[in-house]
């Protein structure tokens, strides 16, 4: 077991997907997992844990999107965890434009999310930013809870990074930045038993695909 005196929440990204490397836009629907290179970057994320450098995970859980749930399972590989999967971990849902590429989905809608605000949405059906936030906020914050004193791993997506960013660290839930999550990329949060502020100890750690190709 790792050490209880504090709770560790380990956030990976997903590997490449197949939309990533084709240019469509993979929402829940039409999500077909991880590219060629999405795999070896996966693979290369569980022979880092499997080399003895990082900490110790007592649980898994990832988003049930074949994407994130593939580079989880490659982690698994070594880590031998029971696979927890949660819908309210998915990437940010796009409605009508759910498996278009992203050339035709650009004709219709503004690709700009942040606009028109928290409450708007960017096609029909689509989920706006401040339902996002609410849905995988909650997630993540029952997550936690439950996990409390433990280590964590959470294979996600980028806006799951982003939620988590402004959730645990307290930051405004619109604007002010932008977070740019590389594929399977180690982003690690700690917060001890009497605290209630959360530390953020690294971001985008991505060394393992450095050069891959």
């Amino acid at each position: 077991m790792s050490d209880t005196s504090q709770t560790r929440l380990i956030i990976i990204r997903h590997g490449e997907s197949k939309a990533n490397a084709e240019g469509f836009i993979g929402g829940p629907k039409s999500c077909t997992g991880l590219s060629e290179l999405g795999l070896r970057q996966a693979e290369a994320l569980g022979n880092r844990w499997a080399s003895g450098s990082e900490p110790e995970v007592d649980v898994l859980w990832s988003s049930t999107m074949p994407r994130a749930v593939e580079t989880a399972s490659a982690v698994n590989e070594f880590l031998k965890l029971e696979h927890n999967q949660e819908q309210d971990l998915e990437e940010w849902r796009p409605g009508d434009s759910d498996g278009m590429t992203w050339a035709e989905a650009t004709k219709l809608y503004t690709t700009d999310l942040e606009k028109g605000g928290t409450f708007a949405r960017w096609a029909p059906n689509s989920e706006s930013m401040r339902e996002l936030h609410f849905r995988a906020g909650k997630a993540l914050d029952e997550l936690v809870r439950t996990h409390e004193g433990q280590s964590i791993m959470c294979v996600v997506h980028s806006f799951i990074v982003d939620v988590a960013f402004r959730l645990f660290l307290n930051l405004p839930q619109h604007g002010s930045f932008y977070l740019g999550t590389r594929h399977t990329s180690i982003t690690e949060l700690t917060r001890g038993p009497d605290a209630d502020l959360w530390r953020l100890s690294r971001y985008n750690d991505a060394s393992h695909i450095d050069g891959l190709n």
